[in-house]
């Protein structure tokens, strides 16, 4: 019995070391596996390209390709779960001009005779006209105004006719709760010297937070984190060439000078040709990049881990000794 116990034990001691080990497994590959993009497109008479994502030696992957229409396609190992067409260019149709603009609309209105009388069986001379003014004299209501403005001129009326409340006393007392001049500027004055109060305050705290040296420390962390995490995530690999211009040569300008300081990073593969004279955008592109999950949790746990970037975060600076 006790042998057959220990046998027992020992299968699920097995079954337990496998799972430990296939989570382990998964964990690592989650970590140390790259996520691989890709886009390849190119701009000329007519636009088209393709971007993908994928994982695990393209075990998994989705890719989206356009070339009239946009389709986005996700395959798992040999198998392929979904894909869809997102949005298709509708194809143009000619504008003859001589189309009629109330065409398939005569339904919408009731068709009337020569002399302005409903034809056929919808009414007749003899049918009774019913207006705004129609039932209003035999109830009494004058036929100038609507029943709903009636109404509202009683409700008037009788607040008016009330004997407890005279109109000169009612402007008075309104009068009297009106704050004068001079308070409404002594109100101002306060909340003025408040808001100035506040912003002094919070003008002493933030340089107090700049100046102090174990904070430099900390923000000089988060610049080479932050340096490191932007590398990291740029492609490897960018090369093409790309034909742009604007209506209006200043825009090209623009363009050209805010791009110019990344010329040492991309000068070698990629080349722009600014136009100065021509409206235009043509070129190809094709970019190549991984993402490591363990590169960016360890970049931002470097930060996180620093005491005093936390007290910062919870808005506490660090405190005197």
């Amino acid at each position: 019995m006790l042998h057959v116990l220990l046998f027992i034990l020992k299968i699920l001691e097995i079954i337990l070391l496998a799972v430990l080990g296939i989570i382990l497994a998964g964990v690592l590959l989650a970590l140390f596996v790259p996520v691989r993009y890709r886009a390849d497109g190119s701009f000329y008479k007519i636009s088209r390209g393709e971007a993908c994502i994928s994982w695990l030696f393209r075990a998994f992957r989705v890719t989206a390709s356009w070339e009239e229409k946009l389709v986005v396609t996700v395959k798992v190992l040999w198998l392929q779960p979904f894909q869809e067409t997102l949005w298709e260019r509708e194809p143009e149709t000619e504008d003859t001009g001589n189309e009629d603009p109330w065409a398939g609309m005569d339904d919408c209105f009731p068709p009337y005779g020569p002399e302005g009388e409903m034809s056929g069986a919808g009414g007749s001379q003899e049918d009774p006209v019913i207006g705004p003014g129609a039932g209003q004299e035999e109830a009494g209501i004058p036929v100038d105004q609507e029943p709903e403005m009636v109404h509202m001129a009683e409700l008037l009326g009788a607040g008016e006719e009330s004997p407890n409340r005279l109109p000169q006393q009612t402007g008075m007392e309104e009068a009297e709760k009106r704050p004068s001049r001079l308070d409404r500027l002594k109100n101002t004055a306060v909340r003025m010297r408040e808001r100035f109060h506040s912003a002094k305050m919070k003008y002493r705290k933030l340089k107090r937070t700049l100046t102090d040296e174990e904070n430099k420390k900390t923000f000089r962390l988060v610049r080479r984190q932050i340096v490191r995490l932007i590398r990291h995530l740029l492609p490897q690999t960018l090369k093409g060439t790309l034909r742009f211009g604007f209506e209006d040569p200043s825009y090209t300008g623009q363009v050209l000078a805010a791009v110019s300081p990344f010329y040492g990073v991309y000068a070698r593969s990629f080349t722009l040709i600014p136009e100065f004279e021509e409206k235009i955008l043509e070129g190809e592109v094709h970019i190549r990049g991984r993402i490591r999950a363990a590169t960016v949790l360890w970049t931002a746990g470097r930060v996180f881990l620093n005491k005093n970037f936390r007290r910062l975060l919870r808005g506490r600076g660090r405190r005197k000794e």
